[in-house]
């Protein structure tokens, strides 16, 4: 289903290309590249209260990127497509004592029976549009929204006790919204800014954010 999604998106984002060529010679589409901080929200804690020698880490905090490209629709609304990294989420168990987690509130904790890193990445193309405050000045505003076709990849659980509940729980895909905020200043046919976003996965039950600088281009 998710390469079904894929192949949609595809023909979509091509046929935006297509239309930024059109708009090319005057300016209307751009290209942002953000770069900074990500968080996962992620009901996951180190189960000391089970097992008061736990050395279980947990860093849910990571660096992502998003590449978007947009094309002007009218003087303040665009559309946009992009592909975003957002970071990764690690489980980390020492294999010494014995470490444990608990996940998604689950009353028994799981027990790592072997040092293990436990890595999920989250990576997705979105499509969507943003309203822009400002447009055709040097300073740009924009709210952006839409919808993000997210997948997970990295590193499993093997050496726990409840393997197949952390994976299933950790590493799954979909189709959720988006919602985010930037601000831009524009010299020339170049641009630097600030941007929020947050992707709201599993229908917002596990967020994800980025905070972001970008650099820019028209064309």
């Amino acid at each position: 289903m998710y390469k079904n999604k894929l192949s949609v998106l595809a023909i979509f984002a091509t046929g935006l290309l297509l239309n930024s060529n059109a708009f090319a010679e005057n300016g209307e589409s751009y290209i942002d590249v953000s770069y900074g901080v990500t968080a996962h929200t992620v009901d996951v804690a180190n189960a000391t209260s089970a097992h008061t020698s736990s050395n279980t880490t947990i860093d849910t905090d990571d660096d992502g990127y998003a590449i978007i490209l947009g094309t002007y629709l009218t003087d303040s609304i665009s559309g946009e497509v992009s592909y975003v990294n957002l970071g990764t989420t690690q489980i980390k168990g020492d294999g010494g004592d014995i470490d444990s987690f608990t996940l998604n509130g689950t009353a028994n904790p799981v027990d790592f029976t072997a040092a293990e890193t436990i890595e999920r990445e989250i990576t997705g193309f979105g499509f969507g549009g943003a309203f822009h405050l400002g447009s055709g000045s040097s300073f740009d505003a924009a709210l952006r929204g839409g919808a993000l076709m997210w997948d997970t990849s990295g590193t499993k659980a093997s050496n726990t006790t409840a393997n197949d509940f952390v994976n299933n729980n950790l590493f799954n895909s979909g189709v959720d919204p988006y919602i985010g905020l930037s601000v831009k200043y524009k010299f020339n046919m170049l641009s630097i800014g600030l941007g929020y976003d947050s992707y709201g996965l599993n229908g917002w039950e596990d967020d994800a954010t980025l905070t972001s600088l970008s650099l820019g281009g028209v064309f």
